[in-house]
């Protein structure tokens, strides 16, 4: 009777830490510019603005060489150039990491958002992959005529392994990337990113154990 008592506390305890800390936001509209927010009174960029102009930039986003370009309300357009945004978030360990996000390309291209986890906050050193979302080639058809208007998006997301404890002092990044090979047009807005806590393997058995005891005491 004890025991099961005990075990029983220690499965509500569980229960309740579960619910207390079982997601967190990364970046979406209002946390970290998911939205692709530029740097100008009304939050929208003009047409074809590149990077070069601070109100054509994404608050908070940089890139790693060449043009950026926003287009159509914030949209990110750019010519296969990777662009990235340090959360300076630390890594947790034992924790999922999901994105999603609206993007396009030319047919055969590729484009997609991933998350990473990085040495340093500011992105540098070792990286290691969280979640990786993207638009397969072939998916749709955009056209070197659309360059001036907005295509339509297709969502696309990715829910990655749980982290190792190794990664605890890591920190979050969230990079787009295109096709790097190919001169083309690539669209990506309304990024999310979320991380879950996973269950340590001996919490679950705790938790096992305790639903047998349960079941145990009630056919006594």
């Amino acid at each position: 009777m004890f025991k099961a008592k005990v075990l029983f506390v220690a499965m509500s305890s569980l229960m309740v830490g579960a619910s207390m800390a079982q997601s967190a936001v990364i970046m979406d509209a209002t946390t970290n510019n998911g939205s692709l927010s530029v740097n100008s009174s009304n939050g929208l960029a003009p047409n074809n603005g590149g990077w070069g102009s601070a109100v054509s930039k994404p608050l908070g986003w940089e890139i790693t060489g060449g043009t950026g370009y926003t287009q159509n309300e914030a949209m990110m357009n750019y010519y296969g150039w990777e662009s990235y945004y340090n959360t300076s978030i630390l890594v947790t360990a034992n924790t999922q990491y999901s994105v999603s996000a609206a993007v396009n390309t030319h047919t055969n291209k590729w484009v997609g958002v991933k998350v990473l986890a990085t040495e340093h906050a500011d992105g540098t050193g070792a990286s290691v992959l969280l979640a990786d979302a993207k638009l397969n080639p072939g998916t749709v058809a955009v056209g070197w005529s659309s360059y001036s208007s907005l295509p339509s998006l297709i969502t696309v997301s990715n829910t990655g392994a749980a982290t190792s404890p190794a990664l605890s002092t890591y920190y979050v990044q969230v990079r787009t990337y295109a096709d790097l090979d190919a001169y083309g047009y690539y669209w990506v807005d309304d990024i999310v990113v979320n991380s879950t806590e996973v269950p340590e393997p001996a919490a679950l058995t705790l938790l096992g154990l305790g639903s047998l005891a349960m079941l145990k005491r009630r056919r006594h």
